[in-house]
């Protein structure tokens, strides 16, 4: 191989690499910024620029208000948190304060999980249509103060009236 052809082929292979890494860069007159000499002068420009920043543009920190463009300091953030999962908690032991120990204590007693499932089926529904043993409409309707739900009204007033 000539010379000459030694030297086209590294400057073709040079050209092939530059082409790829002004295709990752992109080009300098599509920045968005006034100084495009460089991609590290456009970088500093932007940052100047963050740096310089007003306080006007920035959210200002107040714990009183929750308007917009403003925010919460971080130790109100964190008591809000707390507050919150005291709330979810509901004042619950520390044994049962995450999902994975009510998760572990519900796996780990089939007994339990059972009768919490059976009472759940036990339940009078309002949402949906179902079908109850004479035994089980007393007692709901007790429990609920209307009374025994096959109450004979009319033999009721029948005997009251002789």
């Amino acid at each position: 191989m000539s010379l000459t052809a030694r030297i086209t082929a590294l400057s073709q292979a040079m050209a092939g690499d530059v082409k790829s890494i002004n295709a990752v860069i992109g080009l300098l007159s599509a920045l968005n910024t006034a100084n495009k000499t460089s991609i590290v002068a456009s970088i500093n420009e932007v940052l100047a620029l963050a740096q310089n920043a007003s306080s006007s543009a920035c959210a200002s920190i107040s714990d009183t208000t929750t308007e917009t463009g403003k925010t919460w300091s971080s130790s109100k953030i964190t008591d809000k948190l707390v507050a919150l999962k005291a709330e979810i908690l509901g004042g619950a032991s520390s044994a049962y304060d995450t999902l994975l120990e009510i998760e572990q204590k519900l796996g780990s007693d089939d007994t339990a999980l059972a009768g919490l499932l059976q009472a759940v089926g036990n339940r009078i529904a309002f949402d949906q249509a179902q079908s109850l043993t004479t035994a089980q409409k007393l007692q709901a309707c007790n429990n609920l103060g209307v009374g025994d739900p096959e109450t004979d009204f009319l033999a009721a007033y029948n005997t009251a009236k002789s």
